[in-house]
């Protein structure tokens, strides 16, 4: 058990790496969709590049999409409206003009002298309009016109007592039935003047009402009915049948047919030992692209895999992404191109660096481009996009590098697929302009990087170079309270982070890290600024007054002070490893020697001499140890010339190297070298050190002196 509990501690970090590979690669085959790929590239209007291409089964052609919707617009324009007879409101208003037109009839006899011919005449006619009435009420009045503006062959259908009656022309609203009715009276031979009155004061539109209202729930089911029975096939291909030889043009109907194979083919779904090896493949392959992610990080950023929040971080943008991908490609009314997969290499640069961003942002284009369709065009697309979106953000220091960046996403989006549409379409008019749309809207999500940005940090506890450029601005209240209380430490901590930043531009490194981490390293003096020189005045030093051992106590307690002060403003932890390693675990030379000088019989503790570390563990740390004991040990220089400068920067160096405070940084020989020789042109430059010219033009050197 014990030997176990050893093997467990000791492969800690592996075992942790291969359970993350493993839930990483379940996740994602849980994400992709389990079907079949049709495995041929192809376009319209290029040549067929593949083998022969031979029916595999028997299939239906199916219509193009662009057909099947005209057929349907066909529909709707011609589709019957339905109009409901209303017997009821047919058999009252019929018996209202019968009983009404009957007591004008009557008035009009008992107050009309009229003689016998006249009223047998004036009741023949009136019979003969409540027939017209009866038969136009009966065929129908409607109560509005619902037929589509340009669609004259739209028919009316009426349904009564459930018998369907159809009609090629317009139904009569009640204005035209009345106007019916009134030519019916004009055509009678009204030649007396008294039978003229009485149709006159008839008024026969007060009796002219709807018979038949709009049935809109039975103009939708047949509608519909239509829709669904409309056919989506155009033909048959039967099995071993030649759709396409290798090198033949694809054209319109080829390429239906190609299309009509692909989505039958997609679209049967594995069953019992097929849905096995389906899996399967896709458990192969996902871990393959997950494993060279894997392999790069083990072998270019091992510090990722070591830390496991970055790990973490790492696989939740990349789960993100494709589960974003995956949902939007099943919607119906989102395009793909629409999900802001930018942000995630824009995110990890910012985190991290530009080259790890690029690989994860391949891998994760690769395994998205398993769901959406014309996945090459999709990656491609993808790839550019991202590329552009890394170097438009190499350093983001200010909000308005996001609008950038957003706006180049756009133009570069809108370019490639300009390009690729016309190289593929041979017609710019063929290219869909509501795709510059969906592009718009990513670039509008781009924009929410910013705001990710600060989310994340918190999350993760990650560090950004706005976070830094704003920490390392001077009005910070930390760094006003610095120059305040301790002037002298403020402007040696200000020439530190000059020297820093400037080896680290050359030798690689985050330069805004180490600007920042510099500027902080000694907030720790403030406690006890006059027990340091450079805040010193002449002929006062406080040390007087205390042993050497309570000195070096007092120097070494800087450092403690500044990581308590450093967590109560909040700094982040990548700020206070400067703060801890500026001095690793060195010996406080002056008081230790001193001590050993006056006590030279004593057995001195080292330890009650030497900082706590650690000691830098990372390129920044390192390199703003060594300007800090530069800038620091320069100060004390009686004579600034090149000579002087030169020795002492070599000394230093030599220093820190010899007592191992640089072992477990990450910085080469090279890099010390580069860092030496900056070191010095910067002090030179600091304390204009006079060179010395060859003694046979002294003279002339004096007048350029």
């Amino acid at each position: 058990m014990k030997r176990i509990s050893i093997l467990f501690r000791r492969h800690r970090e592996n075992l942790f790496r291969f359970f993350l590979f493993i839930i990483t690669v379940a996740i994602l085959v849980f994400l992709l969709p389990t079907e079949r790929k049709f495995g041929f590239e192809y376009r319209k209007g290029a040549p067929w590049m593949h083998e022969d291409l031979i029916a595999p089964f028997d299939f239906a052609i199916q219509k193009n999409p662009d057909v099947i919707e005209k057929q349907k617009d066909s529909i709707q324009q011609r589709a019957n409206v339905f109009y409901r007879f209303r017997d009821e409101a047919f058999m009252q208003l019929d018996s209202t003009f019968n009983q009404s037109t009957e007591k004008a009839f009557n008035r009009f006899v008992d107050t009309t002298n009229l003689t016998s011919n006249q009223k047998n005449d004036l009741n023949f006619y009136l019979d003969s309009l409540r027939l017209v009435y009866s038969d136009i009420m009966h065929k129908g009045v409607i109560d509005t016109v619902l037929i589509h503006e340009g669609a004259p062959d739209k028919d009316i259908t009426l349904l009564r007592n459930n018998v369907a009656h159809t009609f090629e022309e317009i139904l009569p609203l009640p204005e035209k039935a009345a106007a019916l009715l009134r030519k019916k009276i004009n055509s009678f031979n009204l030649e007396q003047e008294k039978l003229r009155a009485f149709f006159t004061k008839l008024n026969v539109g007060q009796y002219v009402k709807p018979t038949a209202v709009y049935d809109k729930q039975t103009t939708a089911d047949n509608l519909e009915s239509l829709t669904k029975s409309l056919s989506t096939t155009s033909g048959m291909i039967q099995r071993g049948q030649r759709i396409i030889s290798r090198g033949e043009l694809i054209t319109s109907d080829t390429y239906q047919i190609i299309e009509s194979l692909r989505m039958e083919y997609e679209s049967t779904q594995g069953i019992g030992r097929v849905k096995d090896w389906l899996i399967a493949g896709k458990i192969i392959v996902i871990s393959l692209a997950i494993g060279v992610l894997f392999l790069f990080l083990i072998y270019f950023r091992r510090e990722v895999l070591q830390h496991r929040v970055k790990s973490y971080f790492i696989v939740f943008l990349l789960l993100l992404m494709v589960l974003a991908a995956g949902i939007t490609s099943n919607a119906d009314n989102i395009n793909i191109y629409v999900v802001p997969i930018a942000i995630m290499p824009i995110i990890i640069q910012i985190f991290y660096d530009p080259r790890l961003a690029i690989f994860v942002h391949m891998v994760t284009i690769v395994i998205i481009g398993f769901i959406v369709p014309n996945p090459f065009k999709f990656v491609f697309i993808q790839f550019v996009v991202g590329v552009v979106a890394i170097l438009s953000l190499r350093n983001m220091h200010r909000r308005q590098q996001i609008f950038f960046a957003a706006l180049a996403v756009f133009t570069t989006y809108s370019l490639v697929y300009l390009g690729l549409g016309m190289m593929q379409e041979g017609d710019i008019t063929k290219i869909d302009p509501m795709q510059f749309a969906w592009f718009a809207g990513n670039s509008m999500l781009v924009l929410w990087t910013y705001p990710l940005i600060y989310l994340f940090e918190k999350m993760f506890g990650f560090l950004s170079d706005v976070t830094l450029m704003e920490m390392a601005d001077t009005n910070h209240p930390l760094l006003r309270k610095l120059n305040e209380k301790a002037p002298g430490t403020f402007q040696h901590s200000m020439q530190v982070a000059n020297l820093a930043e400037a080896v680290v531009r050359r030798i690689g490194g985050n330069p805004s890290l180490v600007r920042t981490g510099a500027l902080y390293h000694d907030i720790g003096k403030m406690k006890n600024p006059e027990y340091f020189i450079e805040n010193q005045v002449p002929n006062r030093n406080p040390h007087d007054k205390h042993t050497f051992e309570e000195s070096a106590n007092i120097i070494i307690n800087h450092v403690k002070d500044g990581i308590k002060m450093a967590r109560q403003y909040n700094l982040p932890k990548p700020v206070v490893d400067f703060i801890r390693t500026h001095h690793g675990d060195g010996l406080v030379q002056y008081f230790y020697r001193s001590h050993v000088n006056q006590f030279p019989e004593e057995i001195v503790d080292e330890s009650r001499f030497r900082y706590p570390g650690p000691t830098p563990f990372s390129k920044e740390t390192g390199v703003v140890m060594m300007a800090d004991s530069v800038e620091a040990a320069s100060r004390s220089l009686k004579t600034m010339n090149e000579e002087t400068i030169d020795n002492l920067v070599d000394n230093i160096i030599s220093y820190i190297i010899n007592e191992n405070q640089l072992d477990d940084a990450d910085i080469t020989f090279k890099d010390i070298n580069i860092a030496k020789s900056i070191f010095k042109e910067k002090l030179k430059n600091i304390y204009h050190a006079r060179i010395e010219y060859p003694a046979e033009n002294n003279n002339t050197n004096n007048q350029k002196s």
